[in-house]
């Protein structure tokens, strides 16, 4: 944003299975904010990965 920080707070439902031998909670995706176990958002990924290649093609002189 701007290069700005930027802190977004998301509130998701989390489900449980009600079902004895199902020991499982899930949690509701959101689609196209970030895949599931995922610290960054495409956007950030996409960012970071321009970043990365713009500094592999620097040549650092020590």
């Amino acid at each position: 944003m701007g290069g700005l920080p930027v802190v977004i707070v998301v509130l998701i439902r989390r489900f449980k299975c009600l079902a004895a031998e199902c020991p499982t909670a899930f949690a509701e995706q959101i689609p196209g904010l970030a895949r599931p176990h995922a610290r960054h958002t495409p956007a950030l990924r996409d960012l970071l990965g321009r970043v990365a290649q713009a500094l592999g093609a620097v040549r650092w002189v020590v």
